[in-house]
């Protein structure tokens, strides 16, 4: 069922904390900041559990995790090379909603990325509103509207990487290592993903220092084992993407494109406000990666318009998208210009207001889109196929 009343509820709910979050923080209150964000968060995933829950993915996997389920092919062979799922079927299949839920959890993980990042950058005062950009904006339709839950996962698992190479983040390699290595067993994009959240390093790593630690060379050794062990499935898998016709136009839509003439704009008006000429902005890292990721994602757009593979490229679009959110925030945040962000935000909360409070085009119960919710609770669901 379509149910805007509530979801346009909750959402107001969100606004209401982001700015609880602000307020508390002003006045010093770090308790009632935390409790305005962790209630933010929990209400993140709430929102994204019963929205989704309309999605194909969702009853795909609803499906295919039940161990006990008597027909098809078991989910080994369903979801090869995916062992993570295979451990957690058992958990999944407890949860609300199923898979609805971690759509939520998931969804949640991502609004956690800019929140931590405020604690680290000492911009608490941001923490929700930053939160609240990345989970509206249209540049990740894919990941949090269409429930594309084993690749946005494995997406996130990627972030640490991303973060370490963008240079705001310092600290224990285990802490970069370890999610990218889970990442391998989630969804078998991961590898590519790992590839485009690295690329800044490349600018950071003192390669000569690091070829002379053996750890470097054991680490290198394992991630091509992995390589060996995953390339024959992988490109099976690109083989099988181009073969078929089917891909998404969500990276060319209308408002994914009024969202990135803000994001450039707003970048052009800081470098002319500060004088900051196009020499300076590649001299900063952030500046090189929002320019990369950028460029990424108009590539992506390109191939979507000429239809070169767009089966292949479509899937990275809220992969690049994610990394160009989080460098403009880090850019914007080198600039001092974080008061910038607002167009592109104000703008992502009316559309996604809009879309929340005036759904069109739902078909609940006959098509399956976003924002169609549950019409039962989770204890009264049948999921057996009769």
């Amino acid at each position: 069922m379509a149910s805007p009343l509530l979801m346009g509820f909750l959402f107001a709910v969100q606004l209401a904390l982001a700015a609880a979050a602000t307020v508390a923080i002003r006045r010093r209150r770090q308790f009632s900041w935390w409790l305005a964000i962790c209630s933010l968060l929990g209400l993140t995933a709430l929102f994204f559990s019963l929205a989704s829950w309309g999605t194909s993915d969702i009853a795909k996997l609803n499906f295919y995790f039940d161990p006990v389920r008597e027909t098809g092919p078991p989910l080994q062979s369903l979801l090869p090379f995916e062992p993570f799922w295979w451990s957690l079927a058992p958990l999944i299949i407890q949860l609300p909603y199923r898979m609805a839920a971690v759509q939520g959890l998931i969804v949640a993980g991502f609004a956690a990325v800019p929140v931590l990042l405020s604690r680290s950058w000492n911009l608490q005062v941001w923490a929700g509103w930053w939160l609240l950009l990345l989970c509206t904006s249209p540049i990740l339709r894919g990941f949090f509207q269409n429930s594309h839950s084993r690749q946005a996962f494995a997406t996130l698992l990627a972030v640490p990487l991303f973060l370490w190479g963008i240079g705001v983040v310092r600290g224990k390699a285990l802490w970069v290592i370890g999610p990218a290595l889970l990442s391998i067993g989630v969804h078998l994009t991961a590898l590519p993903t790992l590839v485009l959240a690295g690329l800044p390093a490349l600018r950071l790593v003192q390669w000569q220092r690091l070829a002379r630690r053996k750890s470097f060379w054991l680490l290198v050794s394992v991630l091509v084992l992995i390589l060996v062990v995953l390339l024959s499935p992988l490109l099976t898998k690109l083989n099988a993407y181009g073969e078929g016709g089917f891909f998404s136009s969500y990276p060319i839509r209308t408002d994914v494109f009024r969202a990135q003439f803000l994001l450039i704009v707003t970048v052009a008006m800081v470098c002319q406000k500060q004088s900051h000429s196009w020499r300076n902005f590649l001299d900063e890292q952030e500046g090189c990666c929002l320019l990369l990721y950028l460029g990424c994602y108009v590539t992506i757009q390109a191939s979507l318009f000429w239809h070169f593979f767009p089966q292949i490229t479509f899937r990275f679009g809220d992969t690049v998208g994610i990394f160009l959110l989080l460098s403009f925030l880090a850019w914007l945040r080198r600039r001092q210009a974080l008061f910038m962000v607002l167009p592109l935000l104000v703008f992502s909360l009316l559309a996604w207001g809009d879309r929340v409070m005036w759904p069109e085009g739902l078909n609940c119960g006959s098509d399956d889109d976003f924002l169609c919710i549950p019409d039962r609770w989770p204890w009264s669901i049948d999921y057996v196929i009769r």
